[in-house]
């Protein structure tokens, strides 16, 4: 499983790399203000550019797939964001590049930390690592699958469910989070 999720999602990875560092000698030799140069860096950011992708299986049955998928890109965008900031601020230490996935992170670990003050619950924040943030933005956003079978619909929700954080799950809208990307497709079947 995990080769074939590496030899399909490992070029497309390559490439937004490869387009980042080639943006980024561009933007290098441009004059202009660092901040408008780093915007426009930012837009080929390789982590976001991750978040971007969308990735479903057709036949997702128990949904070891995706769990896979959302394992290996989680790896992939936390690799990104570090190999992009260090790529950046090693040739041009002035320009101070965060990737926009960071600041991503940050804002979904306030907005949970509050949601749990608010709702009065315990929440230790020493799960509320950057892997598991990741991953719960990969299921939001790039996870998608379906299945003729709504048994294995729900299995897969409950396997996809169970790979984030326990912090996470106690999220009032964690179960609908990747719920609307897990479809039942027995009815398109049947025609």
């Amino acid at each position: 499983m995990k080769l074939l999720i590496a030899e399909s999602l490992t070029p497309l990875i390559a490439e937004q790399g490869a387009a980042f560092e080639q943006r980024f000698e561009v933007l290098r030799g441009e004059h202009g203000s660092v901040n408008t140069r780093r915007h426009g860096l930012e837009a080929h950011d390789p982590a976001a550019l991750i978040l971007s992708l969308k990735l479903c299986d057709p036949a997702m049955g128990s949904g070891h797939f995706l769990v896979t998928a959302v394992d290996y890109l989680a790896d992939e965008v936390l690799e990104k964001i570090a190999s992009a900031a260090t790529h950046v601020n090693s040739a041009l230490p002035d320009w101070h590049y965060e990737s926009p996935v960071a600041a991503r992170i940050r804002d979904i670990r306030g907005r949970l930390l509050a949601n749990a003050r608010e709702g009065v619950w315990t929440l230790d924040e020493n799960q509320l690592d950057d892997r598991h943030i990741v991953r719960r933005m990969i299921l939001k956003r790039v996870i998608h699958g379906a299945d003729k079978n709504p048994m294995a619909v729900e299995l897969a929700k409950l396997s996809l469910w169970l790979q984030p954080s326990p912090s996470a799950r106690r999220c009032r809208s964690s179960t609908t989070t990747f719920a609307a990307a897990m479809r039942c497709a027995a009815n398109a079947w049947a025609r």
